[in-house]
């Protein structure tokens, strides 16, 4: 497998030059953009001149182009038929696999003065074998009684789940720890929460099929409502005037629990899905749109399941979510 480690103006310098021209699904779309907006003509050309001195372009009567072993990834770069996305919660930066039959490439976005990178060819295991590597971890999960399961939430009510989270976390900064009389949360409490979303909620938005507009949990009604809902279905538990999280949400929405948060997008040239992840010391789950709650599907997968196995959960999801763009 061949890898190159170059800047993104380096990355668009090959890609511009291409006999491949940039289609639709292109992950250096915007880049391309921006980079033919840039009217720093020193740069440019300084940048054209480093790749031909490193082998990675040539001028062939008059012309600009790639040298065959560097034209073979842009082909599957810059038109690609399928591409996955993965985008780590709290990151910018973005890791593609774009597919041109029979291989895969990967492109991963540098970030903080990191250059990018391009490796390729890959075949379909070795995505599954950078999915355990990269994104699950190796080593066992901890053992943890719990079952595998399967909640929907409406979006108020993940706006709860959330609400109570963001508290914990100021909690945890505050006293160091999140004893049992630091979990209980009163409706006042979560009534004046911000429910600032930051990253969640951004990704969240991601999952729904129509814009969701940044919400708070003034109408206490509403917020009522949703206690109700959540419950019933064991996710939060009544105690001294408060609410605290059930023994699922103890393990899907605990921070400290948290070894890694994603978003996975898959994309051909009609149609299109994305779900959530979150990788956990006791197992995993899969965030996605919900249609029958108009909200969001949790599935957990406690530490009985391999995490061989989570590559598949996890593109199986994607298969049921693929709509018509």
């Amino acid at each position: 497998m061949a890898i190159l480690y170059l800047t993104r103006i380096e990355s668009i310098v090959l890609s511009t030059v291409s006999n491949t021209k940039l289609g639709m699904l292109s992950a250096l779309k915007l880049d391309y953009m921006a980079y033919l907006a840039d009217d720093n003509k020193y740069l440019k050309e300084f940048t054209i001149e480093s790749l031909i001195n490193n082998g990675l372009l040539m001028r062939k009567d008059k012309k600009l182009v790639l040298p065959i072993q560097i034209e073979t990834p842009y082909y599957m770069m810059n038109d690609p038929d399928q591409v996955l996305m993965y985008q780590r919660m709290g990151d910018v930066n973005k890791t593609y696999f774009c597919y041109k039959e029979p291989y895969w490439i990967q492109y991963t976005q540098g970030g903080h003065q990191l250059p990018d990178c391009l490796a390729y060819p890959m075949a379909d295991g070795m995505l599954a074998q950078w999915f355990l590597d990269d994104v699950v971890g190796r080593g066992e999960f901890v053992d943890l009684e719990s079952d595998n399961s399967e909640i929907h939430l409406s979006i108020d009510e993940l706006f709860v789940m959330n609400a109570i989270q963001d508290i914990y976390f100021e909690r945890v900064k505050e006293f160091g720890q999140l004893d049992r009389e630091h979990q209980i949360v009163t409706m006042a409490a979560l009534s004046s929460s911000s429910m600032n979303q930051k990253d969640y909620g951004i990704f969240v938005a991601k999952l729904m099929p129509k814009e969701i507009k940044k919400q708070f949990l003034s109408d206490v009604k509403v917020l009522k409502t949703s206690i109700d809902g959540l419950l019933h279905k064991g996710m939060l538990l009544e105690e001294d005037g408060g609410y605290r999280f059930g023994i699922l949400a103890q393990i899907l929405f605990n921070p400290g629990r948290i070894k890694n948060g994603f978003l996975l997008n898959n994309r051909t040239k009609d149609q299109s899905s994305v779900v959530m992840g979150y990788i956990y010391d006791c197992g995993a789950s899969v965030i996605d749109y919900s249609p029958s709650v108009v909200g969001i599907r949790f599935r957990f997968y406690n530490n009985h399941t391999p995490k061989e196995d989570l590559w598949g959960i996890y593109i199986n999801a994607l298969h049921e979510q693929m709509v018509t763009q």
